[in-house]
């Protein structure tokens, strides 16, 4: 077969960050983000008469997947019609899987989980103080309430919200799969995150926070990958009100990104945007200054007792990461320097902030992780669906020049 050019811009790019930027969609996003704390800025109250109904949740993964079709422009239209497909049955089938495991059954005693959803939605929107860290949490409960106005119930809103981010999740997983793999290795990858998937749904009783949480670190992945330092910095400010863990990715930069233009003042706006938005939302909930207990509202006591339930978080960290760990470490001398570079970085900062400030035990915080280590496992898996890629692909980049990937 001929040889087909794949601009990737991958960690050498020509063009400098603002030339990448499209300011119209920074533009959009911001207002998104604007009307979507609407509700929380006005206390929209949940509407009183059905409406929409369940149909609501199935027409945002159908928006979803026709917005990602239609703007993203790097892929032939076969391979995004394929990819698209697939995330939608993906996720279809994810949150028909999330209401059976999760919300329908019971997590606290004597009390739905359901009925624990609407109570964590009216109190993370009442910004009070008795549910942290949710209500640090608050950009997507005030979207579900939103959607609310729309659908007429909350569960219609909370499904529709799952669809609607986790098409745009997976499809950006396979986006960033693309960076590295052809399509098939790609359609792998999602395959693969998707059959241990399920097991991030154990252990926590359906908080809002998981699908625009593990959207923005994919994203991050791409756009450090990709050298978008404005989409980048957009993402970490906007993920701050999803879930603080994604402000770890300004600590990345500094220690993997030091050889980029500009270096020092583009750490120094990624940490001081995050703190900002950071102590925003918690001055919006405390009235003040935080405790240590406050952060994520346990104490220091919390960590023994998180360490000693290693009966209940050691299985779900060998099935959401240490099932791709034996491909990596086979594959990891071949594996492109930005995904050796994240896997070292986010595997100590996960486990150590779910240590520290959240459960070992919800798998769901490693699935950045997994994301990560199924498209590590997938190169070694599959070489063939390797892109070709210069030779110095595996080893640090010096952020000079640019160069195009071929494919055979």
């Amino acid at each position: 077969m001929g040889r087909i050019s794949i601009d990737m811009r991958s960690d050498k790019v020509s063009h400098s960050d603002l030339s990448q930027t499209n300011w119209r969609i920074v533009f959009l996003v911001c207002l998104g983000v604007a009307v979507s704390l609407l509700p929380l800025l006005f206390q929209l109250s949940a509407p009183s008469n059905p409406r929409m109904g369940a149909i609501f949740a199935y027409l945002l993964a159908v928006i979803a997947a026709v917005l990602c079709y239609a703007l993203d422009r790097t892929p032939t239209k076969k391979e995004k019609a394929d990819a698209l497909f697939l995330c939608v049955g993906l996720v279809l089938t994810t949150t028909y899987l999330h209401v059976w495991l999760v919300d329908l059954n019971s997590y606290f005693q004597g009390h739905a989980n359901l009925e624990w959803q609407i109570y964590m939605q009216n109190s993370v929107l009442g910004l009070s103080r008795e549910t942290l860290p949710h209500s640090y949490r608050f950009l997507p409960n005030s979207l579900v309430r939103l959607f609310e106005q729309f659908s007429g119930d909350f569960a219609s809103a909370r499904d529709g919200y799952r669809n609607l981010f986790g098409v745009l999740f997976f499809y950006s997983f396979y986006r960033f799969a693309r960076l590295f793999l052809r399509h098939g290795g790609s359609l792998l990858c999602l395959a693969l995150l998707a059959v241990i998937f399920p097991i991030s749904f154990r252990f926590y009783a359906g908080q809002l926070t998981d699908p625009l949480s593990h959207l923005s670190f994919v994203l991050a992945f791409i756009f450090i990958h990709r050298k978008q330092f404005v989409y980048l910095l957009l993402t970490i400010a906007i993920g701050c009100l999803v879930k603080e863990s994604i402000m770890a990715m300004a600590g990345y930069y500094i220690l993997f990104r030091w050889r980029e233009d500009s270096y020092i003042l583009k750490s120094a706006l990624l940490v001081v945007v995050s703190l900002t938005v950071y102590e925003i939302a918690r001055v919006s909930v405390l009235h003040g200054f935080q405790s240590y207990q406050q952060i994520s509202g346990v104490g220091f006591e919390h960590v023994a007792e998180n360490w000693n339930d290693y009966s209940n978080w050691l299985p779900g960290l060998i099935f959401m990461v240490g099932i791709f760990v034996p491909f990596v470490i086979a594959g990891w001398q071949k594996s492109p320097w930005t995904l050796r570079a994240l896997a070292i970085y986010w595997f100590p900062t996960l486990f150590f902030s779910s240590l520290f400030f959240s459960w070992l035990r919800e798998a769901r915080n490693f699935v950045p992780l997994s994301a990560l280590l199924a498209v590590m496992a997938v190169l070694q898996l599959l070489p063939a669906e390797r892109l070709e890629q210069s030779s110095d692909t595996t080893s640090r980049p010096d952020h000079r020049g640019s160069r195009k990937v071929r494919a055979r």
